[in-house]
């Protein structure tokens, strides 16, 4: 487009002067010569400078798709990721009723207490990482547990859902939630 509006200009710029020096007006000629030339550079340079202005522009649109493409690449790798992992294991109730893992972790209680009940009346007590072998049964709102025989704990329970609530010797609530 450039090179055309110069080629016309030069064009015009050839037929003027031929025309002025054809009528014995040299000095007219040239004057005019150079404000075609004049009038030719302004032009290129006007359309150099709009050249640039959509030079940028493309090279803004084409930064701005490939920082966007790259974000959405991002989230899809991050989703393909989230959908490869295995979802959570769902915690296995064996049975209904205080049947399952029951774990207390409180914090003024550091140290994580796990009773496991299975059905049969067997099961485990797990406490600062040892375990031991229980038996246990219910009768009301009772329930009598044996850890490694020695001797039986009747204490008064109360089962809301996944919150299994059992009363120490002092009556004090200590509260258990199911996890398995």
């Amino acid at each position: 487009m450039k090179k055309i509006i110069s080629l016309l200009l030069v064009t015009a710029l050839v037929a003027t002067c031929g025309l002025l020096v054809g009528c014995g007006k040299k000095d007219k000629a040239k004057e005019a010569a150079t404000e075609v030339a004049s009038k030719a550079k302004e032009v290129e340079t006007k359309a150099e400078e709009k050249k640039e202005d959509v030079s940028k522009a493309v090279e803004t649109k084409k930064e701005k798709a490939t920082k966007e493409l790259s974000s959405k690449e991002k989230a899809l790798e991050e989703a393909s990721k989230a959908m490869q992992k295995k979802a959570p294991k769902k915690p296995t109730v064996h049975g209904n009723g205080i049947v399952g893992v029951w774990e207390y972790n409180q914090k003024e209680y550091q140290i994580p207490a796990t009773y496991t009940f299975k059905k049969g009346g067997t099961g485990t007590y797990k406490l600062a990482g040892q375990v031991q072998k229980i038996k246990w049964k219910t009768k009301g709102k009772k329930i009598t547990i044996n850890i490694n025989n020695q001797g039986d704990m009747n204490q008064k329970y109360k089962l809301e859902g996944d919150v299994l609530t059992l009363y120490d010797i002092t009556d004090s609530p200590v509260v258990y939630y199911r996890v398995g």
